[in-house]
């Protein structure tokens, strides 16, 4: 059997489904029932795709308790999206390159790195900094002086940790993600903006993911820091001296502005703005595109520009909704007047 391929009886052992079908037919990967092939695996969450299923050419389904039956090979799962992760994870082909420094590599005689550390072309590792036991750094990656980088790490190509960076335990950076850079911070001088210095570092914690394109700049003075477990996606700005509290998910395009305080588990949606020196408590959720510009309580939900809570940002979109059709209401209603005061007038004269 080919390395990527996984039998459907494996398979549903994985997912904790009940298989009804061959045992050994190998399945090579998941795709939709419209575009899956003879050796792919799909999946029918709902009603709707049951229709779809008639013609697929897919070699067997993931299919939820809840529907009927189909013509294919079929593993019964209670939880059809949670299955699909699961079954994921088995045609995943994790990096494993062989540790060991390619010969372009510029690694600095003070430098310090762990065993079975795979370093790929082009990375350069300056002086005081460690990187360790089993981290893989991949092409073109720069590692500033005195940064410390912890065990089982994996930089993709591109990423720039700036001096002093500290990162946790199994931390996953995207593409050309920036931790480090100088923050964006300038004060008005006899009406001039004037750069100030900022001589902090970053802190990362363990298991922390951050996608492509990222950017975590570095601290006035201390540490910005981003807490253990926090995933964050593409395009984010992480501002000075923010501190990002535990096991939190930053979606987009999301800002984050000097010294705000963002509490554990929080979740903020595409496109987020966080205004500076603000706290987020524990447990927020801010939908897509919402502006927060002042303290939030614990578990508050909420979306808007201003963030407002969700009953009551619910309650104005619907007044907004109602808005188009206001003036021809008003418009009746001052006709209705004016026909009332004019029945008035004529009332008096008589």
């Amino acid at each position: 059997m080919a390395e990527n391929k996984v039998t459907l009886a494996r398979l549903a052992a994985h997912v904790a489904g009940r298989l009804e079908g061959p045992d050994h037919t190998e399945i090579a990967g998941i795709a939709e029932l419209q575009l899956a092939g003879p050796a792919e695996l799909s999946f029918l969450i709902n009603e709707h795709h049951l229709e779809a299923a008639k013609t697929t050419k897919a070699a067997a389904v993931l299919i939820s308790d809840s529907l009927a039956p189909v013509s294919l090979p079929m593993v019964w799962v209670s939880d059809v999206p949670e299955a699909i992760n699961l079954a994921l994870e088995l045609f995943a082909k994790p990096l494993k390159p062989t540790p060991g420094i390619h010969p372009s590599a510029l690694i600095a005689p003070d430098a310090t790195l762990g065993t079975d550390v795979a370093i790929g072309p082009c990375v350069v590792v300056e002086d005081g900094t460690t990187v360790g036991d089993g981290s893989v750094i991949q092409a073109g990656c720069y590692l500033g002086r005195d940064c410390l980088v912890g065990q089982q790490c994996c930089f993709a190509p591109g990423v720039i940790v700036a001096d002093r960076s500290q990162i946790g335990n199994r931390v996953v950076l995207g593409q050309n993600v920036v931790i480090g850079s100088e923050g964006f911070g300038y004060r008005c001088r006899d009406g001039q903006q004037c750069h100030v210095p900022h001589l902090g570092a970053v802190r990362i914690g363990d298991d922390v993911e951050i996608g492509a394109g990222t950017c975590v700049d570095r601290a006035k003075f201390g540490f910005t820091v981003i807490g253990r477990g926090t995933k964050i996606d593409n395009l984010v700005t992480i501002a000075h001296n923010v501190r990002l509290g535990e096991y939190c998910l930053i979606a987009a395009q999301t800002g984050i502005a000097g010294s705000a305080v963002v509490g554990d588990r929080v979740v903020f949606g595409g496109q987020v703005g966080v205004r500076d020196n603000i706290t987020v408590a524990d447990g927020v959720v801010a939908a897509a595109r919402t502006a927060i510009h002042h303290d939030l309580p614990p578990g508050a939900i909420v979306f808007g520009v201003p963030a407002l809570e969700r009953r009551q940002a619910l309650r104005e979109q619907a007044v907004l909704r109602r808005l188009p059709h206001w003036p021809a209401r008003i418009k009746k209603l001052e006709q209705r007047l004016t026909d009332l005061e004019s029945a008035a007038d004529h009332c008096q004269r008589d």
